[in-house]
């Protein structure tokens, strides 16, 4: 169950001034700012119970680690004030009278868990720019000193069974509770003091204090589709929630995703997207192909011409679902753009593919210069700006191709995908540095470091066909790669869930540490085929999503869907796994409908989710009730699907018309906001009202959309707070 409750926005009185270096965020913009000492009660005492501090639309909050606490502030006329003290002599208004408040009237509401974990685990999620220096702490301590800010903050655990998270929707300020069991969410109470509470007659929770009224969202729950009465309880000043009708062991689904935008990008020709990615700022970058000799570059970019055959494209969206810039990448031949990746340490942007050209490709100096054989992989380096830094093959005298490529925390990039070549892929003493099989392809994995050397180089294969899709980093710099294969090595797949091949063909998972020492792999996969592999990673899981005919060995007990929709047929499922960083299972689900999926492209939003995209022909099964797309268009219909971190599926929709629609990637901005990229033929319902491009103008077109994945609750609270210095220090009363 995912129950969004709108939390409360209250001031606090504030004390003392600070030196901060800070990246100021956009207006509006909620900031989770960690409690290193700065924050004090009114004697000047340190308040280590406040975990994060943050403000929004001029008011303050405090989160505790049992509950959260608020504080209106008004502020009652003003009067002048002429003493010298008051007027800050040197100011620009030095001798001007001082507007000050008449009358400033405070109230204070305290909300605290009941019978909650005393120590449960406080995740903050997606660090902000820049940080906060307070001098001003309580007296004998240390200055707070690097103070860091975020874009959300988890209680994990706070009860068994049930997560907080605290987030902002549009300025203003959330709390999501995600619960693993129905029966779970009658361990959700609080006390509330400082106002008076009753649930009006539309379902909103109402709060009533001196200095006006506050309402909390209006629940609603589904399971299966089948909406479930939900309703606030109040009884003195506690408060619970109450869930009826609940079939066991099945997960209440809230919150569906809203379009913010959605737009076609392309011309005349083709266009094969591949993946998109967040640029860390709220943009996004696309990796794909086009036969289109238009509608693709933008003025002054890297390359503005086609070659005439496939060229490979790199395109930069902002958040508003403009392209700043776009460029093709390619010589004379046919050139394939499949992945990109931006570096954590200063923006730029890495995009991988495989090319035929001779040209076009390389810069002087690089690790391989001239091409190999009759298809090669490459990996380019663009700055943020969409200049290009550095470009390389990398080669041997058979076929390659750069399926997927990412970054670590030091600016180094991986790059994954197949090959034929004996020769010129891995590097000696590399945990595999012979091909596997001559006639077969072998997954290969390559590092290079900021400049575009290469480091170290692996193949990854055995006697059968066997091809990495995937690659991710995570922060303590291990990589991991997945991918189909038709048995490996034995030594390929030790130390992990699944050490025995399954057969047919199967799913891989590994994880390598940045020396390209191999840590631990397993299969992933029944008696049939179980085929694509893709993954991703947040701080305490690794993921892997794919496609399956097996109706065994995939879903565990309890799982969002633990039976193959069409056991014994030709039709596939989509699957998703966790495990964690120890390649232990965690759990495992398919996800379909009664005819077939097919899973392309996962990312983690930094929250504990997981997101998966693809197409399905199925008509039903797909689309979670209230979703954005409930309607399945015909042929091929592209999805979307949101599973919380224990398994349960938050959301999903379909997203096409009436021609075929498939989803090839999707990335999450921390959580709420999600993009998806694909391609389609379909000529309407896909682009929003007044977008970049609003026509499909070739046979197919690319399309990029943004979701908002979480409604917000209104409130009927405007307090007002008088100004002060910022950056300065806070204090509960």
């Amino acid at each position: 169950m995912h129950l969004n409750l709108f939390a409360l926005l209250v001031g606090s009185t504030l004390t003392g001034y600070s030196q901060s270096t800070p990246t100021t965020p956009a207006s509006g913009s909620v900031r989770f700012e960690e409690n290193k000492g700065q924050v004090m009660d009114q004697h000047g005492h340190g308040r280590p119970d406040v975990r994060f501090t943050g403000s929004t639309q001029g008011v303050d909050f405090h989160i505790r680690t049992t509950g959260i606490s608020y504080q209106f502030t008004r502020v009652d006329g003003l009067r002048s004030s002429s003493t010298d003290a008051e007027q800050r002599p040197g100011s620009p208004r030095s001798g001007e009278a001082l507007m000050v408040p008449e009358t400033i009237t405070s109230h204070r509401i305290d909300i605290d868990w009941l019978a909650a974990n005393t120590d449960p685990k406080v995740r903050p999620a997606r660090e902000l720019p820049g940080y906060a220096n307070y001098y001003n702490v309580p007296a004998n301590d240390a200055p707070a000193l690097l103070v860091k800010a975020y874009g959300s903050v988890v209680f994990e655990d706070l009860w068994n069974g049930v997560d907080l998270e605290y987030h902002a929707r549009s300025g203003v300020l959330e709390s999501d509770w995600t619960v693993q069991q129905p029966e779970d969410h009658t361990k959700i109470g609080f006390t509330v003091r400082g106002a008076d509470l009753h649930v009006d007659e539309a379902g909103y929770l109402i709060m009533t204090t001196p200095l006006g009224s506050l309402r909390e969202g209006r629940l609603s729950a589904t399971q299966r589709g089948v909406e479930r009465p939900v309703r606030w309880v109040v009884k003195g000043n506690v408060v619970s929630i109450s869930v009826s009708d609940l079939e066991p062991n099945v997960p209440l689904i809230i919150d569906p995703p809203t379009r913010i935008w959605g737009t076609y990008l392309g011309g005349s020709g083709y266009e094969w997207p591949w993946n998109v990615v967040s640029d860390g700022l709220g943009g996004v970058y696309v990796a794909g192909s086009t036969l289109s000799a238009t509608n693709i570059a933008t003025t002054g970019a890297h390359q503005v011409t086609f070659s005439g055959q496939f060229d490979a494209f790199l395109c930069h969206f902002g958040g508003n679902g403009i392209p700043t810039w776009s460029t093709y990448y390619g010589g004379s031949d046919d050139d394939f753009g499949r992945d990109c990746a931006v570096s954590p340490i200063n923006g730029d942007v890495f995009f991988s593919g495989a090319t035929i050209s001779g040209t076009g490709i390389a810069t002087a100096g690089a690790h391989q210069e001239l091409p190999c054989g009759t298809l090669d992989a490459f990996m380019v380096r663009f700055t943020t700006e969409g200049l290009r830094v550095w470009g390389t093959y990398y080669c041997g005298i058979d076929i390659e191709e750069g399926n997927a490529c990412a970054v670590d925390e030091l600016g180094y990039v991986y790059m994954a995908g197949w090959t034929l070549s004996e020769d010129s892929i891995a590097t000696p003493g590399s945990v595999q540095a012979v091909h596997g099989s001559p006639n077969n392809m072998d997954a290969f994995l390559v590092k290079f470091d900021t400049a575009g050397t290469r480091l170290w180089g692996t193949y990854l294969g055995g006697a059968g066909e066997d091809r990495a899709y995937d690659c991710a980093v995570d922060a303590q710099g291990a990589v991991y790669l997945s991918g189909r294969a038709e048995e490996l090595q034995a030594s390929a797949t030790t130390g992990g869930h699944q050490p025995a091949f399954g057969g047919f063909v199967d799913a891989f998972l590994q994880k390598y540490d940045s020396d390209g020492a191999l840590l631990w792999g397993t299969y992933y996969g029944g008696p049939d085929l179980d085929t694509w592999g893709y993954c991703a990673v947040d701080e305490d899981h690794v993921y892997l999503a794919g496609t399956t005919l097996s109706d065994s060995d995939i879903a565990t007990p309890g799982a969002h869907q633990v039976v193959a929709t069409s056991p014994g047929s030709f039709d596939d499922d989509g699957f998703v796994v966790q495990f964690d960083h120890n390649g232990q299972r965690n759990w495992g689900t398919y996800f379909g409908g009664p005819v077939g999926e097919a899973v392309l492209g996962m990312a983690t939003d930094g929250n504990g989710s997981v997101l998966i995209t693809g197409f399905t022909t199925s008509s039903s099964g797909i689309a979670s009730l209230g979703s954005y797309d409930t309607s399945f268009g015909s042929l091929d219909e592209g999805f979307l699907a949101k599973f919380t971190r224990t398994g349960a599926l938050h959301w999903s929709t379909y997203y096409g018309d009436n021609s075929n629609d498939v989803g090839k990637g999707c990335a999450a901005l921390g959580g709420d906001i999600v993009y998806m990229v694909g391609y389609t033929y379909s000529t309407a319902s896909i682009a929003s009202p007044g977008a970049y491009d609003t026509t499909n103008d070739g046979p197919n077109d690319m399309f990029l959309v943004k979701f908002d994945g979480c409604d917000r609750g209104p409130s009927t609270c405007s307090p007002m707070r008088w100004p002060v210095a910022a950056g300065i220090a806070s204090c509960l009363p």
